[in-house]
């Protein structure tokens, strides 16, 4: 199939989630909610996948992808930031203005809760926006393979947020439009401007300033980290420092040379 059927099918399934989602809202929440019998596997799959999906994972998987990529994949990273500063300010605004109550407070403590149990400003979703970004920003051109298999993975990241009990339905389905629509708005406004590159030593000092900053949010100022995993996490998040350290000495000594 051709990428570009690929992604309108895809675009087309998103208008139509939308309104089905706020029509069987709570019926689909239900389904996709996880048994507080306990599924193991499920339960780990699904808390990993909604804990990377977290923004602040979001845009460090991407700075890091940018780094080790080349000029062609992934796409410029100022895309990536127009898109984030302005579904963020839709998002955010969406939030504090209906102020909806999570399934938490909505349906009761029958709500199986995965991770933190959070109660309030609902409505969109801000992990489905962050994963909407990430399949954007990072679809393939050629591979019909690559693409699949990031959709499939981008599509579970999103479903975990009702399974671990944080988003109804109607949440995910419009943090996801959030994010298509404010990416696709920013590779217009990219290509409206008809940027100068930056030089390539200037890139890199920047690349590794903003990785650095990002990971050390990450730790020391998230205040929704998945506890069951911060043994894993908040290490990983370490280990993004340290690395974004050696790439920023990396770019000063060849500055310098």
């Amino acid at each position: 199939m051709p990428l570009k059927i690929f992604y309108r099918t895809l675009f087309i399934f998103l208008l139509t989630a939308i309104p089905l989602s706020f029509i069987f809202n709570t019926t689909l929440f239900w389904f996709f909610n996880c048994s507080k019998k306990g599924f193991l596997f499920l339960d780990i799959f699904f808390l990993t996948l909604t804990s990377l999906a977290d923004g602040f994972w979001v845009v460090i998987i991407i700075i890091f992808l940018q780094s080790v990529g080349n000029n062609l994949w992934p796409p410029p990273l100022l895309i990536f930031i127009f898109a984030l500063i302005l579904g963020n300010a839709i998002l955010h605004s969406a939030k504090y203005f209906f102020d909806a109550d999570r399934p938490l407070r909505v349906l009761g403590e029958n709500v199986c809760v995965l991770g933190q149990r959070l109660t309030v400003r609902s409505f969109p979703s801000g992990h489905s926006f962050s994963i909407a970004l990430f399949f954007m920003h990072l679809r393939p051109k050629n591979s019909f393979s690559s693409a699949l298999f990031l959709f499939i993975i981008s599509f579970f990241a999103i479903l975990s947020r009702a399974y671990v009990g944080a988003h109804f339905p109607r949440d995910m389905a419009t943090g996801t439009f959030i994010g298509v629509i404010a990416y696709l708005a920013a590779e217009w406004f990219y290509k409206k401007l008809n940027t100068t590159p930056l030089p390539a030593h200037t890139a890199k000092l920047l690349l590794a300033f903003v990785g650095i900053i990002v990971s050390l949010g990450y730790i020391f100022l998230y205040e929704e980290k998945t506890e069951a995993l911060a043994f894993v996490l908040t290490p990983l998040a370490w280990v993004f420092v340290a690395y974004w350290v050696f790439y920023l000495g990396k770019a000063i000594w060849g500055y310098k040379n």
